[in-house]
């Protein structure tokens, strides 16, 4: 186990099945489709081909922050993204997205 926690490998699967890089999960998208709705599988490995974190947020310092919540809500919504990983990314507390997902339109 000591080791499992130093191999840098290990932090590039994805949904604690995958281990590829973008295109290989692009490829795989048909084949998790059908895993979506399955209430016995964890949210991760539902959406193990979602884009990144830092893809998905890579201009949000930039962005205004209606735009911003826009990006959170899609996360969240579409992309299947926990509230608290997206706070501790953006550097909001797990809260603050909360209400912003609760406030959507």
């Amino acid at each position: 186990m000591e080791g499992i926690e130093k191999n840098e490998l290990m932090k590039s699967v994805r949904g604690g099945l995958y281990l590829g890089g973008e295109g290989f999960i692009e490829k795989l998208k048909d084949l998790l489709e059908p895993n979506r709705e399955l209430d016995g599988v964890p949210r991760y490995r539902r959406r193990a081909d979602r884009p990144s974190l830092s893809r998905l947020f890579k201009s949000v310092s930039k962005l205004s922050l209606e735009e911003r919540n826009v990006l959170i809500i899609k996360a969240v919504i579409d992309h299947g993204c926990s509230q608290a990983e997206i706070a501790s990314y953006v550097g909001l507390h797990y809260s603050t997205v909360s209400r912003i997902v609760k406030g959507r339109k």
